[in-house]
């Protein structure tokens, strides 16, 4: 760790993140030691693709791929819905909703966002990750306005990234949602999911 803390100091990286499974006291206590601070905790849950129920419609909800021309909108989104901790760790911006052009041409995988929209406003997006049948596709970054919870977009949403995954053959779907959004880790458990583990995410200022 201390070599790995060096490099990012060498390089002039602002800040070191990492992610460690929650009931793993002894290396939390080691990174604690060498300065690093706790700032989110997100939940691993999965499910078996055959055994997941059709969510059901979402009146008034459209899902579709992101788009260009999304990325004002979308950038506002993740203003609102995103912890402010999240967002300063990562120091979030516009360009991170931008998929670089060695990406397109080199990953083995599929990386989508979806957006939802409702009277043509974008009300919700997520990530979609998937790349053989035999890894699990993966639905991140669930991005719903407070205001907007509850009302169907988290399900519009859910049923996209389902059925994107299920294009893949993949047997499993991995799900990751912060603890602070137990009404969508509830939504996840309604529907077959069960939680796996709990990573604590934990940063330390290089500079």
């Amino acid at each position: 760790m201390r070599s790995a803390l060096g490099y990012c100091q060498k390089r002039r990286m602002q800040r070191a993140i990492l992610h460690v499974v929650s009931t793993t006291a002894p290396a939390k206590g080691v990174y604690s030691g060498l300065g690093f601070e706790e700032f989110e905790q997100i939940a691993h849950l999965a499910a078996d693709v055959g055994s997941i129920p059709a969510l059901g419609g979402s009146d008034g909800i459209d899902t579709r791929p992101y788009r260009g021309a999304d990325i004002d909108e979308v950038y506002n989104l993740y203003m609102a819905s995103e912890s402010p901790s999240h967002l300063r760790v990562y120091d979030f911006s516009k360009k991170q909703l931008r998929t670089p052009f060695w990406l397109h041409l080199f990953s083995n995988g599929t990386n989508k966002r979806m957006v939802a929209v409702r009277a043509g406003r974008i009300v919700g997006s997520t990530v979609v990750s998937h790349t053989t049948a035999k890894e699990p596709g993966s639905i991140s970054s669930v991005q719903v306005r407070p205001e907007d919870r509850s009302q169907g977009v988290e399900r519009a949403l859910l049923n996209a990234a389902i059925d994107e995954i299920k294009k893949s053959k993949a047997g499993r779907i991995i799900a990751r949602v912060p603890t602070t959004r137990p009404e969508l880790v509830e939504t996840l458990k309604g529907q077959g999911f069960s939680e796996a583990m709990v990573l604590v995410g934990m940063f330390k200022e290089t500079r």
